[in-house]
C-alpha cells in the first residue's frame, strides 16, 4: 500500500503488515503514521437545514388568516331559521284545525222585531236581547267569580239563563267552543246540564260577534221532552252563555212527530251590543 508524507509528500510503499503503525519518513526523517483500512471511516455529518416555522410563511401557514364566518352571523341565522319554523309550525296547526273543522259556519239573518212576538231586554253589561212575551225576569245575580247571571221563566217553566263572564283573555278573535261539554259553565247550575252524546254544533255570527250554537231535544221517560238552545258567543273581554231550556209544545216520550222551539234560536240571533 502507498501512504503520502504530510511534510515532504514523499510517497511511500509500506506492507499490509504495518497498518496501525507508525513509520520514518526517508526524505525528512518524520514519524508518519499508517491508516487501518479495517476501520470505516466515520462519515462527515452533514449542516442541518434551517427550520422552516410558520413565521417564515405568515401569509399561507397562519390558519387566522383563514376566511371564516362569524360566529354572530350564525347565531343570526339560527334565530331566523328558528322563526321561520314556528311560522310554518303554527301555520299547519291553524290550516289543520280549519280544514278539520266539520262546524257549518254561518252569517246568522237577524229575525225583524216584529217577526217574533218578544221585547227587548238590556243587560247592565251592554248588550240587549229579544226575548218572548212570556218571559218574566226572575233575578240577576252576581257570583263570588264576577258573572252576572240573568234568570228568566215562562208560564210553563221553561227557564231562559245568561251569563255574562268577563275575561281579559277573550277578544272576538277567540274561537268558540265547538265541544258542547266545554260549552258548559259549571259554576252555573243552569248552565252545567249536560247530554249524553255528541251535539253537532252550528257556529253563526251574531251582528259582528262569533258565536256558537248547540240545539238538541231529550225525551225523559214519564217526563216529556226536553229541549235545549245553548249559545256562546264571544267580545272583548266577555264571554256570554245563554240558554233556552225546557219542556215546550205539551210533547211526551211517546210523541213520533217532534218540532223543535225555533222561535228561542230566532231570540238568540237578535243579541247585540248597546251602541
Amino acid at each position: 500500500m502507498q501512504i503520502t508524507c504530510s511534510r515532504c509528500s514523499r510517497k511511500l510503499l509500506v506492507t499490509p503488515q504495518l497498518r496501525g503503525t507508525k513509520v520514518r519518513c526517508a526524505g525528512c526523517d518524520i514519524l508518519i503514521d499508517v491508516p487501518d483500512d479495517s476501520q470505516q471511516p466515520v462519515p462527515a455529518q452533514l449542516p442541518s437545514s434551517p427550520r422552516i416555522s410558520e413565521r417564515s410563511f405568515p401569509n399561507y401557514l397562519n390558519r387566522n388568516n383563514t376566511p371564516s364566518i362569524s360566529n354572530d352571523l350564525i347565531i343570526y341565522t339560527a334565530i331566523i331559521c328558528l322563526f321561520i319554523l314556528i311560522l310554518l309550525i303554527v301555520a299547519s296547526m291553524v290550516f289543520r284545525r280549519v280544514m278539520a273543522d266539520p262546524v257549518e259556519a254561518t252569517v246568522a239573518e237577524v229575525p225583524s222585531e216584529t217577526a217574533i212576538a218578544a221585547t227587548r231586554f238590556e243587560f247592565d253589561e251592554g248588550y240587549s236581547i229579544m226575548l218572548p212575551l212570556e218571559f218574566k225576569e226572575l233575578s240577576r245575580q252576581e257570583t263570588e267569580r264576577g258573572y252576572a247571571v240573568y234568570r228568566f221563566q215562562d208560564g210553563e217553566g221553561c227557564r231562559f239563563t245568561a251569563a255574562i263572564i268577563p275575561n281579559e283573555a277573550y277578544s272576538r278573535m277567540t274561537s268558540p267552543p265547538r265541544d258542547y261539554a266545554k260549552a258548559l259553565i259549571k259554576s252555573v247550575p243552569e248552565l252545567s246540564e249536560g247530554v249524553d252524546g255528541d251535539v253537532q254544533p252550528t257556529r253563526v255570527t251574531v251582528g259582528s260577534l262569533p258565536a256558537t250554537i248547540f240545539r238538541f231535544y231529550e225525551k225523559e221517560t214519564y217526563r216529556g221532552v226536553n229541549f235545549t238552545y245553548h249559545m256562546v258567543v264571544m267580545d272583548r273581554g266577555k264571554k256570554l252563555v245563554l240558554r233556552f231550556a225546557g219542556k215546550y209544545g205539551g210533547y211526551s216520550e211517546r210523541s213520533e212527530s217532534i218540532t223543535m222551539p225555533d222561535h228561542w234560536y230566532d231570540s238568540l240571533l237578535t243579541l247585540k251590543e248597546k251602541r
